[in-house]
């Protein structure tokens, strides 16, 4: 590629640091290049910036201060007065967030509290009419009460609060409903990677066509759940076998075509060098796991058994960093 070819390249980082390299640029205007391109932040980026840093960080404070202040005062206050107050709360949310403009930063972060504050709603509630429900119920129905806003709000971070009180039900379910004598006490594995795998689909597929979808950190937190949920279900069956139970055969089979398939869509179709990560974890555990139990079962010395696994994890590590780095190396040079 010569100098002229580098003109015609878009105005991106990569691009201006190549052609600085190859000489058409200098130092200095190398750097008014960068900050022309938005690259290097301005002040009116950093004044933003700040503004939503401190608007994020209020938010949060004031949830946790309304929480602590309950907890704190609750042997003092009068049940109307604890219910009046979060009442008055969430009116008053509800009324600041109809006021401000519907796309801007702070009526979604008031209607992220809004939402949040439902939770304390429903915990004060219950603990003034001592209604006795489990704690799963609470959670149930703080999902669906605030499902309505999160539909409406179009923010990522309140749809991911949403998702974990749905995981967080799940889990309080499993706790107090399924008792670990039940044939059924591990379908938590199927359940709990359906509906994080159902979310993580939906981002993935309208993530293109929608503009508040296109954050990657929200999929790939879902994805940890359900990397941990095939791996743990895998580890099991070759390390124990499937003990006649049908959940932990089919999460290892699920395992057997999650995994490749990961590996197949974020290599090819959307390179996510974070989502490769988690697959060559992953598979790395079970093949140390199965070959740590094989070793356990032979006559070798049980003494040399943790050099051996260690000499392995040493490999698959050094191996899997030096696919990745081909593959991150492979994809610059096609986007050049």
């Amino acid at each position: 590629m010569n100098e002229t070819d580098g003109l015609e390249l878009p105005a991106t980082q990569k691009n201006l640091l190549q052609m600085a390299r190859q000489g058409a640029l200098d130092l200095p205007g190398y750097e008014r290049a960068l900050k022309i391109i938005g690259f290097i932040p301005d002040k009116h980026k950093w004044n933003r910036f700040l503004d939503t840093l401190l608007l994020v960080l209020g938010a949060g404070l004031t949830v946790c201060g309304i929480y602590f202040f309950f907890a704190y005062n609750w042997a003092e206050m009068h049940r109307f007065v604890k219910l009046g107050i979060v009442g008055v709360l969430l009116l008053g949310l509800a009324i600041a967030t109809s006021s401000l403009p519907e796309k801007k930063l702070p009526s979604k972060i008031t209607l992220t509290v809004a939402g949040v504050l439902i939770g304390a709603l429903l915990a004060v509630f219950g603990q003034v009419y001592q209604t006795g429900a489990d704690s799963y119920k609470l959670f149930l129905g703080w999902v669906v009460l605030m499902a309505g806003w999160v539909f409406i709000s179009k923010f990522t971070p309140m749809w991911f609060i949403w998702i974990l009180l749905i995981d967080t039900t799940l889990l309080l379910y499993w706790d107090q409903m399924i008792p670990y004598s039940s044939p059924h006490y591990l379908s938590i594995l199927l359940w709990g990677f359906a509906i994080n795998g159902l979310f993580m689909l939906a981002w993935e597929l309208f993530s293109s066509k929608t503009d508040w979808l296109v954050s990657r950190w929200t999929p790939r937190l879902l994805s940890l759940v359900n990397f941990y949920i095939v791996t743990a279900a895998a580890t099991m069956f070759v390390s124990d076998g499937w003990d006649d139970d049908p959940y932990i055969l089919a999460s290892a089979a699920i395992w057997l075509v999650f995994v490749p398939a990961m590996i197949y869509v974020y290599s090819q179709k959307k390179l996510d060098l974070f989502m490769l990560t988690l697959s060559a974890i992953s598979l790395m555990t079970v093949f140390t796991t199965w070959v740590g139990y094989q070793l356990g079962e032979s006559n070798i010395t049980e003494d040399f058994i943790p050099l051996i696994v260690g000499l392995l994890i040493v490999g698959q590590t050094a191996l899997v960093v030096t696919l990745l780095l081909r593959v991150s190396k492979s994809q610059k040079e096609a986007e050049q």
